[in-house]
């Protein structure tokens, strides 16, 4: 072999050695400033055990009517419950219970682990999530409700009126989208799974607590100067629990949904589409298609709002509510 093949070769093997290898022996320290989830979370916080996973619910008002309707607000990524701080006591003043919930790997919900999956439920997956909120529901005693999302929250909603319709009385979506990110390829999955990636993925993520993850709240508001501490502090705050990027990983790896386009027209629940008309986020063009794909759907463009709509102009998805709220069967 000529000499400098011979380099070449050595080279390389050594740089596929140090791929291979260092990161197995690296150490990985926890991200600075976690704290225990029941420390974060403090002694108010209210839990509902669901499938072995505890998932965190703010409830408004915070002793259900009887005989009232039931609003389930499913938040997306990467928010969580407070994201319907203004929407939930709202739809509260007009006779709903409502149900905000933080998805497993958000807010103040548990992060389980592979170790820790409840009869190998892995709860970050869509189809365990659908199998979540309707052990949820079943566990608050609701027979059905109106399932409120945003993003990919708004995709949940539409699984759940896929798969659990008897548990749907209408749906409001909120910046949804019928597509969805890529598939992998098989060997996309090898290096996902792989030893070194499971080491190294929770680190890569921990980017979403500081600058790119602030952008991408950004992102979400038409006018990014309008967003107040309250609201960076909340997106924050998940960023200071144990686990929370290992378990952002597990999120990860899952299996994106798959598309729905033409999938829903069975879906004959009531269903109000909003959008913003300055969503960076997902476009207007999106619930537009949603809209005309739902056989029984009321669209509505909200002028100068971002993704997170709810956030950025409540009055104007309240408006859009009440006038849509009349076509509602009486619970």
């Amino acid at each position: 072999m000529p000499f400098r093949l011979k380099v070449f070769t050595i080279i390389l093997t050594l740089l596929v050695v140090l791929m291979v290898v260092v990161p197995l022996v690296v150490p990985i320290q926890p991200p600075p400033g976690v704290r225990p989830l029941a420390e974060v979370a403090g002694p108010d916080a209210t839990y509902v055990e669901v499938l072995g996973v505890d998932l965190h619910v703010g409830r408004e008002p915070r002793q259900p009517v009887a005989g009232a309707r039931t609003a389930l607000l499913l938040h997306g990524f990467p928010s969580s419950t407070y994201t319907f701080d203004e929407l939930a006591p709202a739809l509260a003043e007009r006779g709903f219970n409502t149900v905000a919930v933080d998805l497993p790997g958000f807010g103040l919900s548990e992060r389980p682990q592979p170790p820790d999956f409840d009869g190998g439920l892995d709860p970050y997956t869509p189809e365990a999530q659908v199998r979540l909120m309707t052990a949820l529901l079943a566990e608050l005693e609701v027979d059905s409700a109106v399932i409120v999302g945003n993003g990919s929250g708004a995709r949940l909603a539409l699984d759940l009126a896929l798969t659990e319709p008897d548990v749907v009385d209408a749906l409001v979506l909120i910046g949804g989208t019928l597509s969805a990110a890529p598939g992998r390829s098989w060997l996309g999955d090898l290096v996902m799974n792989s030893p070194q990636m499971q080491r190294l993925g929770p680190v890569f993520l921990r980017q979403l607590a500081d600058e790119p993850g602030v952008d991408l709240v950004r992102r979400g508001w038409a006018d990014p100067s309008a967003i107040d501490d309250e609201t960076y502090q909340a997106y924050h705050r998940a960023f200071t629990i144990e686990g929370w990027d290992t378990a952002l990983w597990q999120m990860n790896k899952a299996e994106a949904p798959v598309p729905l386009f033409g999938a829903v027209g069975g879906v004959t629940a009531p269903a109000l589409v909003l959008a913003g008309t300055d969503d960076r986020t997902v476009p207007a063009s999106e619930s537009e298609r949603i809209a005309d794909e739902l056989p029984n759907a009321t669209l509505r463009l909200l002028d100068g709002c971002g993704h997170f709509a709810q956030e950025e102009c409540p009055e104007l998805v309240i408006d859009a509510i009440d006038e849509w709220l009349p076509v509602l069967r009486e619970p």
